[in-house]
């Protein structure tokens, strides 16, 4: 465990930091009884991914008192999932970090985000700071929100645990109450190439046998992508992985089931339909029904990068202002369309095909073959203003606003993701 991050946000100097090492007393106290791990195949899954600390942040989450953003929180939470249908969780990562960046190097983006166009004056960069943006300039120092950085593998984040002295056993109270409820875990882990091989692989073995975790989710380094799924040990989880055709990749004939692959192909497809362009109906058709003949396929059309679903249908451009880079940061590539009006309207005609757009969107995903996945938070039309980079956004807009699933068109979108589940569960 690592001591000296158990506040989010807070950081920036590695010197500060210590380890405290458990003994063999307090790792074998957690009660593992009864825990079985779901093993639920690809063609069976219908995958929710989330950001713990976003997902229950908001004080409208219904989350008890102290498990606002934590590990606890997501186990409040997991009734409403398993509500939806949902059979596999994939949590963005959860790895000990500091939260804190230092300043880029001049010309290089920060880590998180990807930059298209010129680069933005990095000492007039706004920070996302204790769940509000501040507006001061910080020389450069940025809050990576997202977690997609190199951290301290073996140990989970404190900062998530409403007790950061004990989140060992707060993160194995989570992943015990998860397949309790039936459902899978399956972690986001990023390996940049400065990264070992041989301590990438050992880290994923902690936690498949010390966390029980299901599966992970690769990000970064081919070369350890490459080594995960080639290392016997981990056989038995599910590996994700971005592509399954990079060279040199070894498919070992015992997990190849156990092996999926995070395919673009349809949102790029479903997207250009969606809003109607010309000579796509043979990609979105091909796309529809792509799959592999031994190893899974995970479809999307929408995830935590890139526009949400509501934003998809309500902005025709980026607007990522408040991350302090000139709006040169995120991808142009959006395939989006805003139904008549940019951002928020109270034109009728306009908010009707927006919903339906959105209704339209996810009956794509749940009857094309594969396995389906979503953010959380696009089960209601969660938004984040049009921001399809929000890496340092560590406020409203990064994290789920739980009043829109109370309300229309977020109640109507729930209920019609039910019915499509249901629907695809029924006539497998």
């Amino acid at each position: 465990m690592i001591e000296g991050l158990s506040h989010f946000g807070t950081g920036g100097d590695p010197t500060s930091l210590w380890c405290r090492l458990s003994g063999l007393a307090e790792r074998e106290s957690f009660d593992w009884s009864g825990d079985v791990r779901p093993r639920i195949p690809y063609e069976d899954c219908f995958i929710y991914s989330l950001h713990v600390r976003g997902y229950t942040k908001s004080s409208a989450s219904g989350v008890s008192p102290g498990h606002h953003g934590t590990y606890l929180g997501l186990v409040d939470k997991l009734p409403y999932i398993k509500g939806l249908g949902v059979t596999t969780l994939e949590l963005l990562p959860v790895c000990e970090m500091d939260a804190v960046e230092a300043p880029p190097v001049s010309g290089k983006p920060a880590v998180g985000h990807t930059p298209e166009g010129t680069t933005a004056d990095k000492d007039k960069t706004l920070y996302s700071e204790n769940g509000e943006l501040s507006g001061e300039r910080k020389s450069g120092r940025r809050l990576n929100y997202w977690g997609f950085k190199e951290g301290y593998y073996f140990a989970p984040r404190t900062a998530y645990a409403s007790d950061p002295d004990d989140a060992s056993n707060e993160f194995k109270t989570m992943v015990r109450a998860i397949h309790r409820a039936g459902m899978e875990l399956i972690l986001q882990f990023y390996f940049p190439e400065s990264v070992p091989g041989v301590l990438a692989v050992e880290s994923l073995r902690h936690w498949a046998y010390t966390y029980h975790v299901d599966g992970f989710r690769l990000k970064g380094s081919q070369g350890i992508a490459r080594a995960v799924a080639a290392d016997p040990v981990l056989s038995d989880r599910k590996l994700i992985l971005d592509s399954l055709d990079m060279p040199g990749m070894v498919r070992r004939p015992e997990n190849l089931w156990l092996m999926g692959e995070h395919s673009p192909e349809l949102m790029y497809a479903a997207r250009r339909f969606l809003r109607g362009d010309d000579c796509c109906i043979g990609d979105f058709l091909h796309a529809m029904v792509r799959g592999r003949e031994e190893t899974g396929v995970v479809n999307y059309i929408c995830e935590y990068e890139g526009f949400r679903l509501c934003d998809l249908v309500s902005y025709e451009h980026k607007h990522n202002e408040l991350n302090g880079e000139s709006n040169a940061d995120g991808t142009d590539n959006n395939l989006s369309w805003n139904c008549g009006a940019e951002g928020h309207t109270r034109r009728q005609s306009v908010l009707r095909l927006r919903k339906r757009q959105m209704k339209n969107a996810l009956t794509m995903l749940m009857m094309a073959h594969g396995t389906p996945y979503i953010y959380g938070g696009d089960e209601f039309a969660d938004t984040q203003g049009g921001n399809n980079n929000p890496y340092c956004q560590d406020n409203m807009t990064g994290w789920v606003d739980w009043r829109s699933a109370g309300k229309e068109p977020g109640k109507e979108l729930y209920e019609h993701l039910r019915f499509l589940v249901g629907l695809r569960a029924k006539h497998r």
